[in-house]
């Protein structure tokens, strides 16, 4: 079965940097690793292309399968961003890609 790898780019205005990695290991990172179809997930900081008043995170986990990673998002991951949106505003901008991992 192929793993899914799931990104999301957290493009982060400077004043908002510690608040929000606090709501990611409050309320992200523990929803995404309390489900067993998800694995490895992790948070890092983007090196380039950012500017003097903001920086970039990626998120990324593994999931079993798209479906099972299409269900989560429409349920929990809806709510999530919300609720992210909600707090943050425009101060935390998103983006997400669906990758597969290419063996050489």
């Amino acid at each position: 079965m192929e793993r899914v790898i799931f990104n999301t780019t957290y493009h982060v205005n400077r004043l908002f940097v510690a608040r929000w990695l606090d709501f990611f290991k409050q309320y992200i990172k523990p929803r995404i690793e309390q489900n067993v179809a998800f694995s490895d997930c992790r948070i890092c900081k983007v090196l380039v292309g950012n500017s003097p008043e903001d920086e970039t995170f990626a998120v990324q986990f593994y999931a079993e399968s798209r479906v099972l990673l299409d269900a989560w998002l429409e349920k929990e991951g809806h709510l999530l961003d919300v609720y992210m949106r909600k707090t943050f505003g425009e101060n935390v901008l998103t983006f997400s890609v669906f990758m597969e991992e290419v063996v050489l």
